[in-house]
């Protein structure tokens, strides 16, 4: 009887004790969340416009059509031209970003510009002939992009496929046909004689530029290319001459995008 009086003490002396040894016992504390960070998303469809300022530049050469003719005897065969010009464009683009990693962003953009590129200058061959080249009225480009994003910054490169319609004029002067001085007193062409060509040109383009997410529909840019359309040939029947001219041109240009994500 003593023995279970004991025993009986003894598991009392436990019971209350344990609450106490568990309290005094340290305690993990929890696992917080992490910190939730605002990453801006520049994924999505996106559409545009632009507007900035093109500089534009074209070599050529020029020789006689059909050095037979009888009329164009005593002309001189070869000549050069070299027309720069600057001016105003403007247009849309529309597109499409997808975030392939957290930072590294990749997309795909056509645009198209109008664009008034015209040289202020006419370029005088020695046979009189004057040649005034509007190198660039309007053109498109179709490019992929790459690009680093700082949140709601995106710096990017980009490169594609170009194109651009031109067109030039010759027009006779008041220079003597054939004489490099000018002092002979004819021109086997009426003076004010026309003529003009227009053409497609294809080639490529690359550049670079930075964007910010103004708000989470709409964002702002800055933008760099160069196009280089290669070369194309024509001729100027009046002045019984062929031209093989190439064209580059430099935009820079600021775009905003409302963006459809």
């Amino acid at each position: 009887m003593k023995n279970l009086l004991l025993g009986s003490v003894a598991l009392a002396v436990l019971v209350a004790a344990g609450p106490a040894t568990a309290a005094d016992m340290p305690v993990k504390a929890p696992i917080g969340a992490p910190p939730i960070v605002s990453i801006y998303n520049w994924n999505g469809f996106y559409v545009g416009g632009h507007a900035g300022w093109g500089f534009a530049h074209s070599d050529g050469t020029g020789n006689l059509l059909d050095p037979t003719n009888p009329v164009f005897i005593g002309e001189h065969g070869a000549n050069s031209n070299s027309v720069s010009s600057d001016g105003i464009l403007g247009g849309g683009q529309i597109g499409f970003n997808w975030m392939a990693w957290q930072n590294v962003v990749l997309g795909v953009e056509a645009d198209l510009s109008f664009a008034n590129l015209k040289s202020n200058t006419a370029n005088t061959t020695v046979d009189g002939t004057s040649f005034h080249y509007q190198i660039v009225d309007r053109f498109g480009t179709v490019r992929g992009r790459i690009g680093y994003a700082f949140n709601n910054w995106l710096i990017y490169g980009t490169g594609g496929f170009a194109w651009a319609h031109a067109y030039a004029t010759s027009t006779q002067g008041p220079c003597g046909r054939g004489d490099l001085t000018c002092t002979m007193p004819f021109s086997p062409v009426p003076l004010g004689t026309v003529n003009s060509n227009t053409f497609n040109l294809t080639g490529w383009t690359a550049g670079g530029g930075v964007e910010v997410g103004i708000t989470s529909k709409w964002t702002a840019r800055l933008e760099y290319l160069y196009m280089d359309y290669g070369s194309v040939t024509f001729t100027t029947p009046s002045f019984n001459r062929t031209h093989t001219n190439t064209t580059t041109t430099n935009i820079a240009r600021l775009g905003v995008n409302y963006k459809f994500n």
